[in-house]
């Protein structure tokens, strides 16, 4: 599946459009990959840290995201965990691991 491209048949096995899946970013395409989602959501909503965890190179922060939709103006919380791997001083990978089925609920028109 190429980024950007939703296959028909995940339109139809959730019954929305789902999340394009996200392409390996460089330097300069990287600030967009933030920049994208903001424009979903309505700004001053809040973030929750409540625990960072740290295994030499690996970083992982557990926490919860408040937000609120754009599109629907639904609130909702979802519990989050990115995960860095940080090499000579970079990041060198970046997962972000979420509850997307409290965001899929938020965005979606019903």
């Amino acid at each position: 599946m190429t980024s950007g491209v939703i296959a028909p048949a995940a339109r139809r096995r959730h019954s929305r459009t789902p999340t394009p899946p996200a392409a390996a970013r460089r330097r300069g395409d990287a600030a967009a990959h933030y920049r994208e989602p903001a424009a979903h959501h309505v700004p001053g909503t809040a973030d929750t840290i409540e625990r960072v965890l740290v295994d030499g190179p690996d970083g992982v922060v557990l926490g919860g995201i408040r937000q609120r939709a754009r599109p629907t103006g639904r609130s909702y919380r979802a519990r989050g965990a990115p995960h860095r791997t940080v090499e000579d001083g970079r990041i060198v990978r970046h997962h972000v691991h979420e509850d997307s089925l409290a965001v899929a609920r938020a965005l979606t028109e019903s």
